[in-house]
């Protein structure tokens, strides 16, 4: 049995090179085919991943609007609560005074009677 190697190299036998020759080609063909169907199928890929990111982008911005508002009317609020806040601790702090005023002056006409009731009392006896 005598076999010879190929010109290229290869370690095949050239029993045929015709047969090989349009193997090779075949080979290749259906290489360069997967190889198409393959970076088809990863554009289409990259394309779906694109399209989600997308669309995550879209509903990110509008939940951040949709916070952003939200965090105003919030902001909005708590300013007129502490508006309010202000005034009732300021109207709070006249109410106390006027209590002490009130509790003052009492406090001098019950002294001011007690003394005059005293007074009455020391010139019966």
């Amino acid at each position: 049995m005598s076999s010879s190697l190929s010109p290229a190299g290869t370690g095949r036998t050239s029993g045929s090179d015709g047969d090989s020759a349009a193997a090779d080609t075949h080979r290749r063909e259906k290489r360069r085919l997967s190889n198409r169907e393959s970076a088809r199928r990863a554009r289409a890929r990259r394309r779906g991943q694109l399209d989600e990111l997308s669309s995550r982008v879209a509903a990110l911005r509008a939940a951040n609007t949709r916070l952003t508002v939200e965090l105003n009317r919030v902001a909005a609020a708590r300013a007129r609560e502490a508006r309010e806040n202000a005034r009732l601790s300021a109207e709070a702090a006249a109410l106390r005074e006027r209590l002490a005023v009130a509790e003052a002056a009492a406090a001098a006409d019950r002294e001011a009677s007690g003394k005059g009731d005293a007074g009455d009392e020391a010139t019966a006896d």
